[in-house]
């Protein structure tokens, strides 16, 4: 308690909050970090499609005006979406893929996605262990310029059993109201349905 008395009160309200995020964001799964989702304003899209990947591991809902794209392969089944209407530095790229491959959520694939954004010239953001609906997760966020944009990239990977995982992925490009485009992203990404096979 010394050491809280020694503290200007600005840092102890930095302190605080910490402290009060880290205690209140474990009581739930549902979802990601508490933290992520402190969005000041709530997303409510209307007119929502639902959409089912094609090999029918995932569904997701998107905004039915959105451009959406499917693709699979042997390994893999994804969904693409972005709100086309609007420029691309006012929107985000969507992304989530059912991927048929073990992962392992450890230092080693962080090394691994360490070394891709040293290739692809991004400074790492943030990495965080999480529980996305009661399933293993990891957050892995970064930043960097494509296009001659300024580019941020958030990525959770998700495993969904020994030889399976599944990655959502969302590109912010520009430099304004990021966070609030990665919160209606993550908003969307949240009700992500994760079919048992």
């Amino acid at each position: 308690m010394i050491l809280l008395k020694k503290l200007p009160l600005n840092r102890f309200l930095i302190f605080l909050s910490i402290v009060l995020l880290t205690f209140f964001s474990c009581h739930k799964n549902s979802g990601f970090p508490k933290e992520l989702m402190s969005c000041e304003k709530k997303f409510l899209p209307m007119n929502l499609e639902h959409i089912t990947d094609f090999k029918n591991q995932f569904s997701i809902d998107i905004p039915k005006h959105w451009n959406t794209k499917m693709y699979y392969d042997n390994y893999q089944s994804e969904i693409f979406s972005a709100d086309t209407i609007k420029p691309i530095s006012e929107t985000f790229i969507l992304q989530v893929s059912h991927i048929q491959s073990a992962i392992q959520l450890n230092d080693t694939l962080i090394k691994s996605l360490d070394k891709q954004s040293i290739v692809l010239n991004r400074t790492k953001e943030l990495v965080k262990y999480h529980q996305f609906k009661d399933r293993e997760a990891l957050i892995y966020a970064s930043n960097g310029v494509k296009d001659n944009l300024p580019l941020y990239i958030f990525q959770d990977y998700i495993k969904i059993d020994h030889d399976r995982f599944l990655l959502m992925k969302v590109d912010i490009y520009g430099s304004e109201n990021i966070e609030e485009r990665l919160c209606e992203a993550l908003q969307l990404l949240e009700k992500v349905s994760i079919f048992e096979n």
